[in-house]
């Protein structure tokens, strides 16, 4: 490091000082006049201390690069151990880091490629599953609920499926925003009044149950207070019954208004009917029923209950018949629900155009009838999980029966006046 000092400056500056070093210059001491370079400047006050500090520095530095270029002079130094071993650590530690990167990219790609794979094979796991559950819905009877446990597949996947047909009301749980079906206008919809209880193709049958209905408009609120004279003087649901009977296919319906007698007309207090609505009256539990029987007979207040009794494979179709609405700024919906209910004394249930339907349980019926609802929908519920990466797949189904409505249906009937 060299000063340079010019005679008649007051006194080095900081930055004359650093900006004039540069490069290791080593000086013959024989030819460096110290005297001269002092005697050069004029220091006010003599100060003597930066002089000495001056004179410090020099001795340091031309002792510092003496002793460096005697080593590099020296012939060993460029082979010398310890630094062929300083360069060799530097170097290690360099390719560790690189290799630590590239192993931590390697393996969470790896994880990723695992994960995908493993999700894939989940999924088409239990989209397999859900497959084999809508098989068992198109081979088996409504209201079958089989269940298929750790299926193992080639590619280690396991998965497993069951079938939920059945409930307490239809609408079932999550098949229904607000727990109530709907119909719109010459709408229907059919229900199964039985269910099939093993592979065998055994079943129970619903002989007692109850179905709620009122008119609303698309939202479910009650439409009597708009329509009130209208929806008095009109039926505005027909229900029908299919069933088999010695292998001929009979049926029982009706034709019925709300129950504005009992003030029955919104989702509060629903009209009602069926063999399970005890104590409401009798037309809402009879309908017309023609047996073909010999001799062939004709009965216009048959009871519900003893059709039910009497044939199997037993289908309850409902359908909105509500006409001449053209007036109102509104269009009529039936909502309903068809509810199972258990107790010995047929306790109250329901059905909706909004519409609800419920089995209703009577203490001699307990062993032979079947103690729910077939729903409207089945649903499929599977599970898989992959040995890839810890994947699991959930897929649920809902399915609906393929329906036998027939393509053209109608009835002749006349009212009293």
């Amino acid at each position: 490091m060299i000063f340079t000092l010019h005679p008649g400056d007051k006194k080095p500056s900081r930055a004359s000082l650093g900006a004039k070093s540069s490069s290791c210059m080593i000086q013959n001491s024989s030819s460096f006049n110290h005297a001269q370079l002092f005697s050069d400047f004029s220091f006010p006050g003599k100060n003597k201390t930066l002089v000495r500090f001056i004179e410090q520095i020099r001795k340091w530095k031309q002792r510092t690069c003496s002793l460096l270029e005697r080593s590099m002079d020296r012939p060993g130094f460029y082979s010398s151990r310890a630094s062929a071993l300083l360069l060799s650590f530097f170097m290690m530690t360099m390719l560790i880091l690189v290799a630590i990167s590239v192993s931590v990219l390697v393996i969470r790609d790896v994880s990723a490629v695992r994960t995908i794979v493993g999700g894939t094979q989940a999924f088409y796991a239990a989209e397999g599953m859900s497959e084999l559950g809508l098989y068992a819905v198109k081979e088996n009877l409504p209201g079958y609920e089989p269940s298929y446990s750790d299926y193992t597949f080639t590619n280690s996947a396991l998965a497993s499926t069951d079938l939920q047909a059945r409930g307490a009301v239809v609408p079932c749980e999550g098949q229904s925003e607000d727990g109530w079906g709907r119909l719109g206008l010459n709408e229907s919809v059919q229900l199964a009044l039985f269910a099939q209880t093993n592979p065998e193709g055994d079943f129970l049958k619903n002989t007692s149950f109850k179905v709620e209905f009122y008119v609303g408009d698309e939202d479910g609120n009650s439409l009597f207070n708009d329509m009130t004279q209208f929806l008095t003087q009109q039926d505005v649901l027909r229900w029908k019954i299919l069933g088999l009977y010695y292998a001929q296919t009979e049926a029982i319906s009706e034709y019925i208004p709300l129950d504005t007698e009992n003030t029955r007309i919104d989702r509060t207090n629903p009209s009602v009917f069926g063999p399970g609505t005890d104590g409401l009256k009798e037309g809402y539990q009879w309908g017309k029923y023609y047996d073909s029987g010999t001799p062939s007979r004709f009965f216009s207040d048959y009871p519900i209950s003893t059709f039910l009794a009497d044939h199997d494979y037993s289908y309850l179709i409902l359908t909105n018949i509500i006409q001449d609405y053209d007036e109102f700024d509104v269009t009529p919906y039936i909502f309903y629900r068809l509810h199972w209910v258990a107790g010995s004394s047929l306790a109250a249930t329901e059905l909706d155009i909004f519409y609800r339907l419920h089995w209703v349980a009577g203490s001699s019926l307990a062993t032979t009838e079947l103690d729910s609802v077939v729903c409207e929908y089945t649903e499929i519920n599977s599970v898989a999980d992959s040995a890839q990466g810890n994947a699991r797949q959930l897929l649920q189904t809902l399915v609906r029966e393929g329906e036998n409505l027939p393509v053209f249906d109608f009835v002749l009937y006349h009212t009293k006046e």
